[in-house]
């Protein structure tokens, strides 16, 4: 309709070559609208990034690391460098190299150190690190309980897990004297008798927690200079 024929009749003028006639009008496609296109089409991309970025956030958040450490697993390799942070949290700035230095030295002098007998019995050493204060105390752990106590200034925590009582986890549920209650969570270094913690308290409050011998135990007079 409205087109030319394909083909036509030879006339005079083609001298009885048929003459074909190629039809040029082409159906185009609706042409896209470049300034809608260009002004919604990053939309989609950007808000995935925008997910994928909360999706971190939120895993992040949830997460039982601090400072590169896992407390979400058992065993970890711990470095004498972990350590001597938590150790030398408290210590004011001004000292903070110094102590750093001792505790390294500390741990660079002990690595064949292991634990004096009957320490299991009697409980490892332990110290919190709480609201820039150092908690000193014990801990005593079987391969279905665990219990430690540590005493501040002016403040005592305590904690306990138990399987017999139906604990899933080894997760120390923890109460202070003061009034707070939370959870802490420990975790060993591959020697199998030192290792670090976290602890977490009502209302926002954290802190750190050393346990062992060669961890604590012979370190505690060095800490006391600082």
């Amino acid at each position: 309709m409205g087109h030319e024929p394909l083909y036509t009749e030879p006339t005079a003028k083609t001298e009885g070559a048929p003459r074909i006639t190629i039809n040029r009008q082409v159906d185009r496609a609706p042409a896209i609208p470049t300034q809608r296109w260009q002004q919604w089409g990053w939309r989609p991309a950007v808000l995935a990034l925008l997910g994928l970025v909360l999706l971190a956030v939120l895993l992040g958040g949830c997460s039982g690391r601090r400072g590169g450490i896992d407390f979400d697993r058992v065993v970890v390799a711990l470095k004498p460098m972990d350590y001597a942070r938590v150790l030398c949290r408290p210590t004011p700035m001004e000292h903070r190299h110094t102590c750093l230095s001792a505790v390294l030295e500390h741990f660079q002098e002990t690595w064949d150190q292991t634990e004096p007998r009957g320490q299991q019995t009697v409980g490892r050493p332990l110290l919190i690190i709480l609201d820039n204060e150092i908690y000193q105390g014990s801990y005593r752990v079987t391969p279905v309980s665990g219990t430690f106590s540590a005493r501040g200034a002016s403040n005592t925590c305590r904690g306990r897990y138990s399987a017999l009582a139906g604990d899933r986890e080894a997760i120390f549920q923890v109460v202070c004297d003061d009034g707070a209650r939370g959870q802490a969570n420990l975790i060993l270094g591959q020697d199998g008798q030192n290792g670090l913690g976290r602890l977490w308290l009502d209302h926002g409050r954290e802190g750190d927690i050393v346990f062992g011998h060669r961890a604590v135990g012979s370190l505690q007079q060095t800490l006391a200079a600082y």
